[in-house]
């Protein structure tokens, strides 16, 4: 993709704006405060005549390139036996290369390393499915896989989750439905991360502390077919 808009952040580019300044990273890499990202960070980060930050600017903008490459895999498969009708279903991608570059002439990120300077993409995802049916009840599992992902101080690897929701549904009649729904089945938490310092002390961006809920639904269909 060239000239992929992309919001950005605050916080990030006053880090940015920083570091170009002291010409390295946190971590002692390198900054070049002439590269084509450096000269927009100081040109958005308005700073007076004591060195205080007045204001950040920041808006929308075209970046330069963003490339990926990889392989997407997906099953399904239904067997049907005297005991009900089984669908089984499963998805799997496994992402080869992604690359980034912001403005040209800037240096080409890896977004799938772990010494990726914002949130580090995972390699791998997936998911797998079954759903059950005889007559007039059903009941499904879905699961989804979650590869590893970097730590907060990108110097680590946080491991792969998986996370699993469950339903069992009763068809009252053609038009009249009832499921119970359980999100997180095994009330899985969060992986620990040690080097993430502030609340919640996990990357939002792919997990969430929400524990086993319990949801019962009704369905009722007004005229029509009826329900599926």
């Amino acid at each position: 993709m060239n000239n992929q808009v992309q919001a950005q952040s605050r916080d990030r580019l006053r880090q940015t704006e920083a570091d170009c300044r002291l010409g390295q990273t946190d971590t002692g890499a390198p900054v070049d405060i002439h590269s084509p990202t450096c000269v927009d960070a100081l040109a958005r980060v308005i700073r007076d005549a004591n060195g205080d930050i007045t204001s950040v600017h920041f808006a929308p903008i075209n970046i330069a390139r963003e490339q990926t490459s990889g392989i997407d895999v997906t099953a399904n498969y239904r067997i049907q036996t005297a005991l009900g009708d089984l669908r089984l279903t499963g998805n799997y991608n496994w992402t080869r290369r992604h690359t980034r570059q912001q403005y040209p002439g800037d240096p080409i990120e890896d977004m799938l390393a772990v010494t990726f300077s914002d949130a580090t993409l995972p390699r791998t995802k997936g998911n797998l499915g079954a759903d059950w049916s005889r007559g007039t009840w059903g009941a499904s599992i879905f699961g989804t896989y979650l590869g590893r992902v970097a730590n907060y101080d990108n110097d680590a690897w946080i491991h792969a989750t998986w996370r699993f929701n469950a339903s069992a549904r009763y068809a009252v009649n053609d038009h009249l439905r009832l499921t119970l729904m359980i999100d997180n089945l095994f009330n899985q938490m969060p992986p620990r991360d040690r080097t993430w310092g502030n609340y919640p002390y996990y990357d939002t961006s792919w997990f969430d502390s929400i524990g086993r809920s319990l949801f019962l639904q009704l369905t009722w269909k007004l005229g029509g077919k009826a329900l599926d």
